[in-house]
């Protein structure tokens, strides 16, 4: 496009010229026989030159084309890998979530009927749910050791071995100083 009005000059240029001086009827030298020669030259090299930039051109646009669809094949590949890590955080969270909701109302209504030892092991499951929810950089309002131990202060009541094993790991897992201060209490609360 941009060699257009170049050519176009010099194609008017040689019409003015013929035009202004017109050819004698001698076969010999003629200046027009050379300006004819050259602009036919010069038409030639163009016309060459679009071929070959037609011909090149589409080397040129695949080339384009596949390294286009290669960066793209990366990026959607890093975009599934980022949501699926997203969506399995998403659901954790969520798991996690509606578990302590659902062990923290089990365990104030167990309290409600009497079931102290089952209301303590749900208040337990729903602080293990906590810490996980505390891993994934998500906090809740945390009363439930507050009710764990006015629970245990306010009620007497025996757990199964089993229960114990359970909430001291749970107690180990969570690595709150408050909650390891009732490992003993726990301990004298199991069945014999």
């Amino acid at each position: 496009m941009k060699y257009v009005i170049p050519i176009l000059s010099l194609i008017i240029s040689v019409i003015a010229l013929a035009v202004a001086l017109p050819r004698p009827n001698n076969l010999g030298f003629d200046y027009l026989g050379v300006i004819v020669a050259l602009v036919s030259i010069a038409t030639a090299m163009a016309v060459g030159f679009q071929i070959w930039n037609a011909l090149s051109l589409e080397a040129r646009v695949q080339k384009m084309y596949e390294k286009i669809r290669i960066e793209n094949e990366k990026n959607i590949e890093e975009l599934r890998k980022n949501n699926r890590t997203d969506l399995k955080r998403s659901n954790s969270i969520i798991m996690h979530s509606i578990s302590y909701w659902v062990l923290s109302i089990e365990a104030k209504n167990a309290a409600f009927r009497g079931h102290y030892s089952t209301a303590l092991v749900d208040y337990f499951l729903a602080i293990q749910h906590l810490t996980k929810l505390k891993n994934l950089d998500i906090t809740l309002d945390n009363r439930i050791k507050t009710r764990i131990i006015n629970l245990m202060q306010d009620h007497q009541f025996t757990i199964s071995q089993e229960s114990a094993k359970k909430i001291i790991k749970i107690i180990i897992d969570n690595k709150d100083g408050d909650l390891v201060n009732l490992v003993p209490e726990i301990h004298s609360r199991i069945r014999k």
